[in-house]
């Protein structure tokens, strides 16, 4: 029996110590690091156009030549035939009717098959293993939004007379194009100009048209995202009153937004790094994630996977535990694999191939005792494996914010609330009590962890101690 413990025991720690970034550099050159010509600046596509797991951005094959989009097949990276100058990079690839689309910037471009060169143009064009441009006079290419017959880029058109931009659309194969809006956003000077540096937007089923816009002034109502909807623009609650949203995904119904805004720069945000709107009001995303920026969200096997810039610290907060870069909600806690890395190698860019989970690194280094290199696979199961581990919060919630280290009951509030913290490092409180729309109705010094209510009518509102950590309530 003790042989056999032993034995098991082995295989076990073997196991574990298998939980971890695995290269998956097949079809790439072994050298990739961005301080080449060129770079290597790679962002993923699962389950995208043609049935395929693709890979754009700016890269070199294993034979040296510059690529810029791909796709997972047989265990290697099959690059699309054609390659070209250095500063080539891919924005994206969408299916139209029946091509499939190539976005970015793209000159002296080289046909594997036939050494064609092709004019330099934005977008290429892939049908049958037959590549061409477009003749359009589009520049400066940085997103697409294709639904049915409309295609929305973030781009400008430049045919004289006609100049349009940033945002043009075309409903007729881009034989015409037009601005899509016939009012100016609310916080544009310059028609077309102050939608913010952050490049992307989504057309909606019934045509509205989502975009982020960072660089309205920091008390704007459309601040960070606002709606189109054919006639006039919408905004969405109080808008970002400090930092950046940097991306939106969809996830079970719900707009969800990331960046670097929190309730510590304002109680009027909607949460801290992360947040959703239910289709009435902002809600704050579980307990929302703290000291990090969300740079990246998507979607994959009913998870909503947040991805942050490492910046000064280690692990960021999810909920009341700490994950390193990335991690995954599934509708009731997040939940990660704790990683190690070293100073600023954690992974800018992940995504999924083959429901294979893959992270681009700038540079080889060791991670946990085992080889980095320049693109690699996580061997095992990042969210459930054996070293995983997950917040114990659960359910999306705008009562109760633990990751703020306070909690407020009961919740509804009748004459009073009661307010609980997580630590006991506090020495003189003041609260302040907010309404939505930023106006303080009440401060005061927090006795006994009691505030009395009974003054407010019945609502949504914001509680604030020492300015500091911001909670939501409702009083009945």
């Amino acid at each position: 029996m003790k042989i056999v413990f032993t034995t098991i025991l082995t295989v076990s720690l073997l196991l574990v110590s298998a939980q971890g970034w695995k290269p998956a550099m097949e079809g790439l050159y072994p050298l990739q690091d961005e301080a080449l010509p060129g770079g290597f600046r790679l962002k993923f596509k699962p389950n995208g156009p043609m049935g395929r797991d693709w890979i754009y951005g700016s890269y070199f094959d294993e034979d040296s030549l510059h690529r810029c989009v791909g796709y997972r097949q047989d265990g290697r990276w099959v690059s699309l035939p054609f390659s070209g100058y250095y500063g080539n990079e891919a924005v994206g690839l969408e299916m139209w009717g029946d091509t499939l689309y190539i976005f970015g910037a793209f000159g002296s471009i080289v046909l594997d098959k036939d050494s064609s060169l092709l004019p330099e143009t934005p977008i290429l064009k892939y049908y049958m293993d037959s590549i061409w441009t477009s003749l359009w006079p589009v520049f400066g290419l940085k997103n697409i939004s294709i639904k049915g017959d409309t295609m929305l880029l973030w781009a400008n058109y430049y045919n004289p007379p006609q100049i349009i931009g940033p945002h043009i659309m075309t409903i007729d194969n881009g034989t015409t194009w037009s601005c899509p809006y016939s009012i100016r956003h609310p916080t544009d000077t310059s028609f077309g100009y102050g939608f913010g540096a952050i490049s992307k937007f989504k057309i909606f089923e019934n045509g509205d048209i989502l975009t982020l816009n960072n660089r309205s002034p920091s008390g704007d109502v459309f601040r960070g995202v606002s709606r189109w909807d054919g006639n006039q623009w919408h905004p969405y609650g109080n808008g970002i009153r400090g930092g950046r949203v940097e991306d939106f995904e969809f996830y079970n119904g719900d707009l969800i937004i990331s960046g670097s805004f929190d309730m510590q720069s304002s109680p009027l945000n909607p949460g801290n790094g992360i947040a959703r709107w239910d289709g009435n009001q902002w809600q704050q995303l579980s307990t929302g994630i703290l000291e990090g920026n969300v740079v990246d969200i998507f979607v994959h096997d009913s998870l909503l996977f947040a991805h942050l810039i490492l910046g000064n610290n280690a692990f960021h907060q999810f909920g009341d535990v700490k994950i390193a870069n990335l991690a995954a909600w599934d509708g009731q806690k997040w939940c990660g694999t704790n990683l190690s890395y070293p100073l600023g190698l954690s992974p800018h860019s992940v995504g999924f191939a083959n429901d294979t989970l893959y992270g681009v690194f700038r540079y080889n280094s060791i991670v946990n005792g085992d080889l980095v290199t320049y693109l690699n696979y996580f061997d095992g199961d990042y969210v459930n494996g054996p070293n995983a581990i997950c917040s114990s919060y659960s359910g999306i919630s705008i009562e109760e914010e633990k990751g703020l280290g306070i909690s407020v009951f009961p919740l509804p509030a009748d004459n009073s609330i009661k307010v609980s913290f997580h630590s006991q490092n506090h020495s003189i409180l003041k609260y302040q009590i907010f309404d939505l729309n930023g106006q303080m109705l009440e401060k005061g010094n927090l006795e006994k962890g009691t505030i009395d209510v009974s003054r407010l009518g019945s609502g949504m509102y914001i509680l604030g101690i020492n300015a500091k950590d911001f909670v939501r309530f409702v009083r009945e």
